[in-house]
């Protein structure tokens, strides 16, 4: 499903909060708390192959105890596109959260950086 973006780049906030209920619908599925970790590793499993040129200091997220590595691109479309893996199992289904709700955004931003700048403040 394609998101747009909203007014000065952002992500428009329904947008956001649908892929988010998805989430919750989904793991509201499963009754058992253990059901749903095992769903949260296999949403880490289903990652796409993360590039090897990525995997480097440069790409690297410090301050994590896990190894975990981080890029972001515009797409030739304008949408911002982000790519991360872990070699924990639980961080990888984290980050596998984390890029269905926010990556394939459209921004108009110059640059992924400042993109990444608004969606944390």
């Amino acid at each position: 499903m394609a998101r747009p973006g909203g007014a000065y780049g952002k992500p428009m906030s329904n947008e956001v909060e649908s892929a988010q209920q998805e989430l919750v619908e989904e793991f509201a599925f499963f009754d058992d708390w253990m059901d749903r970790y095992q769903y949260l590793i296999d949403l880490g499993r289903r990652l796409p192959e993360f590039p090897e040129e990525f995997r480097n200091d440069e790409h690297r997220i410090r301050g994590c105890q896990s190894q975990v590595w981080f890029t972001a691109m515009r797409g030739d479309d304008g949408r911002l596109v982000f790519q991360a893996i872990s070699d924990a199992a639980i961080v990888s289904g984290l980050i596998a959260v984390l890029l269905r709700i926010y990556s394939c955004l459209l921004y108009t931003s110059p640059s992924p950086r400042d993109e990444l700048a608004d969606l944390v403040c």
